[in-house]
């Protein structure tokens, strides 16, 4: 996942008496104070709106470690993404974002009569309509147990492309994360407290260096272009990334296969690229 506050890395602690009431009724009074207080009108509504909130996700897992549970989440999104695959309505989770592909030639292990160049969204608002701010927040708040929660807020966005998809895209989006983070959080993992090995590590601290050959796992969860992923878990750690010249993975490979793969850059703040050997 990428650092943003909305993909769970802006996570804070909670805050007594800090409620969605409260907040509400400071943006009523900043509202007097600036004389525009007026009964909410969604025609109005140019950006995302508490008044427009989805019921929110809450659920409770067994995870200590931060990375581990960030990790968890952004797999589940990219799970939820890739069944929307080919259609235009992805961009009710915010842009850019693209479809199709995932190249304009098509990649030697795909059909050349099939295959469909890439294809970029857009929106017609804005001044481009190329780049929205995804209206979904993904929050960790850790309970007094040391164990981390999962919170998950969606607001309406009547540009992304318009309410009615909007709604049912962010609807789906709640109901599947609802049934597949209970799963995830069954199947354990995390629940060793995050510690030096589990927090950005620098280089000849355990981690491979590049070109180096390490044994990994393949995974079902593909990229946003339909590539390969795979997991290395050296330890405690758990580094997760992409395989970067898919097209090299012979077809017979399948997800959970254990494989060889090649380093292709220093992972040293957790972020990691494979590079099948040829």
């Amino acid at each position: 996942m990428r650092s943003k506050e909305r993909n769970g890395f802006g996570s804070f602690a909670d805050i007594d008496g800090f409620t969605l009431e409260s907040v509400k009724a400071m943006g009523r009074a900043f509202r007097a104070v600036c004389k525009v207080d007026r009964p909410f009108d969604p025609t109005r509504a140019a950006s995302l709106s508490l008044n427009e909130l989805l019921p929110p996700l809450e659920v409770p897992t067994p995870w200590r470690n931060e990375w581990h549970a960030l990790d968890q989440v952004g797999s589940a999104m990219q799970g939820f993404v890739q069944t929307l695959a080919h259609q235009e309505k992805k961009k009710a989770l915010g842009l850019p974002r693209q479809i199709d592909g995932p190249r304009d030639c098509p990649l030697d292990h795909q059909n050349r009569s099939r295959h469909r160049p890439t294809r970029k969204l857009e929106v017609n608002v804005g001044k481009t309509g190329k780049r929205h701010a995804a209206p979904v927040h993904y929050h960790l708040t850790k309970t007094p147990a040391g164990t981390y929660t999962v919170r998950v807020t969606a607001m309406i966005a009547r540009h992304l492309p318009d309410e009615r998809t909007s709604r049912e895209v962010l609807t789906s989006l709640l109901a599947f994360l609802a049934a597949d983070l209970p799963v995830r959080a069954a199947a354990g993992g995390g629940t060793a407290a995050a510690g030096p090995a589990a927090r950005p590590m620098a280089t000849g601290a355990g981690m491979p260096q590049a070109n180096q050959r390490v044994e990994a796992v393949l995974l079902a969860e593909k990229t946003k272009k339909g590539g390969w992923r795979a997991k290395w878990s050296p330890g405690a750690v758990e580094l997760v990334g992409p395989v970067v010249n898919t097209a090299d993975v012979p077809v017979d490979k399948k997800a959970d296969d254990a494989v060889t793969l090649v380093v292709a850059i220093n992972p040293a703040m957790r972020e990691i690229i494979f590079r099948w050997p040829k």
